[in-house]
């Protein structure tokens, strides 16, 4: 079984010091669900990156919720427009920024757990918009 999420995460009206918007949207076992928030808004911390991570985390939540129904692990691909999203999460980059580190150590940890109950789990980069 394969499910795939699309995420994208956007600063406005400025980057950084904006408002933190993201979303996410998937389609599980035939149910489209999808999910929009403001996660944070202004401070030097607020990033465009910081939201494209947040919409990750917010998938690999609504997964490890959901899995419970699963009758056998599956795959999860998560779409992103997002290079420094995308290669940070397959771990082909980590990041110099001091305020995304506790964001991509959460991420790997949510990512983890879904490992260890047997998922597959990657990011692919999407088509920019």
């Amino acid at each position: 079984m394969e499910i795939i999420a699309y995420t994208d995460g956007s600063c406005e009206p400025v980057n950084p010091g904006g408002v933190i918007g993201y979303g996410w949207h998937m389609d599980w076992l035939g149910e489209d669900i999808e999910e929009f928030a403001i996660a944070y808004s202004g401070g030097e911390f607020a990033t465009n990156n910081m939201a494209e991570f947040i919409a990750v985390q917010a998938v690999l939540m609504e997964c490890m919720i959901r899995s419970g129904k699963l009758s056998e692990p599956g795959q999860l691909i998560i779409r992103s427009d997002s290079q420094l999203v995308v290669n940070t999460f397959n771990g082909f980059w980590s990041s110099s920024k001091a305020h995304l580190k506790p964001i991509v150590a959460i991420t790997n940890m949510l990512k983890e757990e879904l490992l260890q109950a047997g998922a597959t789990v990657y990011a692919v980069e999407r088509d920019r918009k």
